[in-house]
């Protein structure tokens, strides 16, 4: 499959930065990456040549699936699995794990009950958030 004939512009107006990916299309499950090497190595191309991709509607991926596809872009392969370790709000605020897969750390605010194996709450990484207040960061990219 060739991921770029599936990539669109997120606005017509901004033609330099990210691209909306057909998601009904790509799969983003660890079995299907797995089963698809090419693929993978499409998406992690595509996503330092644009710096944003947008994949919507990708509601069946488990815990294990995010992290199997947050591997693909690790930038020290040789700690992959220090787990207990990663911090990507660097403690600004509390991080509730997931208690099976301690590589996932739950960000902004919420409330969830029994979310797989977690429950608890958050007022979220900055004070004055509103429950469900939805952000989106990155700290950069880099190979």
């Amino acid at each position: 499959m060739m991921l770029q004939s599936h990539l669109r512009l997120l606005s017509p107006t901004i033609t330099h930065f990210g691209r909306l990916v057909n998601s009904n299309l790509i799969d983003l499950s660890k079995s299907s990456l797995l089963a698809n090497p090419s693929l993978a190595q499409e998406i992690v191309s595509s996503l330092y040549k644009f710096g944003l991709l947008v994949f919507r509607n990708q509601t069946r991926l488990k815990p294990s699936d995010e992290i199997h596809l947050a591997k693909l872009f690790s930038h020290h392969p040789s700690i992959d699995n220090d787990d207990e370790n990663q911090s990507y709000t660097g403690g600004a605020g509390t991080q509730h794990r997931l208690p099976q897969y301690p590589q996932i750390a739950l960000v902004g605010s919420y409330s969830v009950k029994d979310f797989y194996g977690l429950t608890a709450e958050s007022k979220g990484v900055y004070n004055g958030w509103p429950l469900g207040q939805r952000a989106w960061h990155c700290d950069g990219l880099a190979e």
